[in-house]
């Protein structure tokens, strides 16, 4: 296993379309190893009710500086200043050696900070910062010795999930980097932690 990662994984981000309500962006994952690998690009939300579902836009949006957006999927820590009862599951997307998956991802305007166990501001904080670049950051993993892809039935369909315990990093992390014409983000009232992907 260890020599899989002697070979690329490579992330390719665009932005595809613009208008009033959204950016559409393209991202495009090319395994290059001699193994499958799993992207961790699936978060899913609690419904109303019970159960749960994938939602396929939902991301994490951080500001950086000096003028940097970022676009991030995968396992971020969980806040150090809230309890947080369990860790919604962020469910895979399989790649088999060799091949390439391309997703698109809606990203609503106007652009405002948000990431996980973290509510909507009720009153927007009102200061914001003008970015002219996406860093777009995708956690994934290759299948290793602790590990367990498991199964959960969603309304929806059957989702994989990883499972078990393995030592770190617990993920690795593509970036991609892409310029986007200047658009104002409105920062998230604090507390409200711009935290990096664990690894």
């Amino acid at each position: 296993m260890a020599d899989t990662l002697t070979r690329p994984v490579r992330l390719d981000v665009a932005e595809k379309q613009r208008d009033p309500r959204a950016i559409q962006f393209e991202y495009r994952v090319a395994n290059g190893m001699t193994d499958a690998i799993y992207l961790l690009d699936r978060p899913s939300v609690d419904v109303f009710g019970g159960g749960m579902v994938v939602k396929e836009d939902l991301v994490n949006i951080l500001f950086a500086e000096p003028d940097i957006v970022r676009i991030v999927r995968g396992i971020l820590p969980l806040p150090r200043d809230r309890n947080v009862a369990r860790r919604a599951p962020t469910f895979l997307t399989k790649i088999e050696a060799g091949q390439t998956v391309v997703r698109s991802l809606r990203v609503p305007l106007p652009l405002t900070e948000e990431r996980s166990y973290y509510a909507p501001d009720a009153k927007p904080s009102g200061i914001t910062r003008v970015v002219t670049t996406v860093r777009f950051e995708l956690g994934y993993t290759e299948l290793r010795p602790g590990m367990v892809i498991g199964e959960r039935t969603l309304d929806s369909r059957t989702e994989a999930v990883l499972e078990g315990r393995w030592a770190e990093p617990y993920q690795r992390v593509l970036t991609a980097v892409t310029p986007i014409a200047p658009t104002e983000l409105m920062l998230h009232s604090e507390p409200f932690e711009r935290t990096e992907l664990i690894q």
